[in-house]
């Protein structure tokens, strides 16, 4: 990212609103107008940041470019369109379904998969070791081997990336 993009990353970072951004800003330094040329290989010229807030009080920026060499804006960006976008986008990328190509192998025992299901069920641990007919401390320690494992935690990370990998 170019010298000038993040000194306006830096001022969104005090003023928490939308900015534009291009490569005609004025005193470009050399690692600026580099950026801007491999940039413009992919006809991206400028564009416009937006701020999303994320979990634990973060914020992640979208950019939306284009090929025009400089945009303006004659009115103040409306926080509430720009957040139904985002909310547009987001949804339509959740109705993709897409799967990665990629993901590390995940498995619980069967001890694990079965105390993991009464779990996602509402149950408690002291509820699963009674209806499974074993000791509190079996399914505890189960659990906590199970979340250790794939660094989570609580068990309720443990059931959601047990529902989401399809194993319950």
């Amino acid at each position: 990212m170019g010298a000038s993009v993040l000194i306006n990353a830096c001022w969104y970072q005090r003023s928490r609103r939308a900015f534009v951004w291009s490569s005609q800003e004025q005193n470009l330094s050399e690692e600026d107008r580099s950026f801007f040329g491999c940039a413009a290989q992919f006809e991206i010229r400028s564009g416009i940041t937006i701020p999303i807030a994320i979990s634990n009080g973060a914020i992640a920026a979208l950019s939306f470019v284009s090929p025009k060499p400089n945009l303006t804006t004659h009115e103040e960006i409306d926080p509430i369109v720009a957040s139904s976008a985002v909310g547009q986008l987001h949804a339509r990328i959740e109705q993709l379904k897409v799967i990665p190509s990629m993901q590390e192998p995940f498995y619980l025992t069967p001890k694990e998969g079965t105390y993991t299901r009464w779990l996602s069920l509402g149950k408690t641990v002291e509820d699963t070791a009674d209806i499974e007919h074993v000791k509190y401390n079996t399914v505890r320690i189960a659990l906590a081997e199970a979340r250790r494992r794939y660094d989570l935690c609580n068990n309720t990370q443990l059931v959601a990336l047990a529902i989401r990998r399809g194993l319950i």
